[in-house]
């Protein structure tokens, strides 16, 4: 915490804007109820039984997974039934865009933009676009 009052008084000394003090010690602020708050839920987490830490470990992994699932794939849509395995419920989709440079007529390059639909099944792992 010493470090950071000599930054803010080296800061104001070479003429930084009241703007940017203002930010700096508002984001210390920050970072240290976020070090608080990451503290207090370790002491919590250490104080549970060893089966429900395990429990909680487990939890915490599955969510992750799912959200970097539903980042990379997109949502899943229970009304989608996977042509290859059959199975409803765990088809995620995602809307895609991508623009490509085309000759025209004239001579002179146009952007064309494409809109696809992007389908992964999370059963079998198969990737489909329509």
């Amino acid at each position: 915490m010493e470090t950071f009052f000599v930054i803010v008084v080296v800061i104001i000394l070479v003429g930084a804007p009241v703007m940017m003090v203002m930010w700096i010690i508002e984001e210390a602020k920050t970072r240290e109820e976020i070090e608080w708050k990451i503290k207090k839920e370790r002491a919590a987490f250490n104080a549970l039984p060893k089966e429900e830490q395990e429990a909680e470990k487990k939890r915490k992994q599955a969510v992750n997974l799912e959200w970097h699932l539903s980042l990379k794939h997109g949502a899943k849509v229970q009304q989608i039934i996977c042509p290859l395995c059959q199975v409803t419920g765990q088809v995620r989709r995602k809307n895609e865009s991508s623009s490509e440079l085309v000759l025209s007529t004239s001579h002179t390059y146009k952007a064309k933009e494409t809109q696809t639909t992007k389908l992964h099944c999370d059963n079998c792992g198969t990737d489909w676009r329509v």
